[in-house]
């Protein structure tokens, strides 16, 4: 996708990119809702005044968030169909409130949910039921209670 066509747009807010693209041009506009292709290098979003949300679709690479820790009003990343490099930078993210991952990638952040302040959690894909226990008892402070009231409800169903 040819990004220099979008530097005219300064009303844009909401862009989604399906390629790999250079985002260079998107520095100087006002978006603040991003979907993008993770073959796309994030470092020109280092600093973006307005992005508020970004989605990474899938990538056969591992994408770096690492110049996303600069971006003063990112309040929400949808991570769930992209490698990540390196999930310990979200526990840097000044702004996150907001998080989507898959199954596996909740696993590997379990040990900084306490370092994050996420306000909303979203646990995507396909997860067996046994899947959206576990992920529920991570943000539990007694994850036998979880288990629990799991077990109560199904009887009740």
């Amino acid at each position: 996708m040819n990004t220099a066509e979008l530097a005219g747009l300064r009303r844009l807010r909401s862009l989604s990119m399906t390629a790999p693209a250079d985002l260079v041009p998107l520095r100087e506009l006002p978006v603040e809702h991003l979907l993008v292709h993770p073959g796309s290098d994030l470092a020109p979003l280092a600093g973006h005044p307005t992005l508020r949300s970004l989605g990474l679709t899938q990538n056969a690479a591992p994408s770096d968030l690492t110049p996303l820790r600069t971006v003063p009003n990112l309040h929400g990343l949808s991570l769930a169909s992209a490698d990540v490099a390196d999930l310990a930078v979200l526990a840097d993210l000044p702004s996150l409130v907001y998080l989507e991952l898959s199954f596996d990638q909740w696993r590997q952040l379990r040990r900084l949910l306490d370092a994050t302040g996420l306000h909303a959690a979203t646990l995507a894909g396909n997860p067996t039921h046994r899947q959206a226990i576990e992920w529920r008892s991570l943000f539990d402070a007694d994850p036998t209670g979880t288990a629990h009231r799991t077990r109560t409800a199904r009887g009740r169903l």
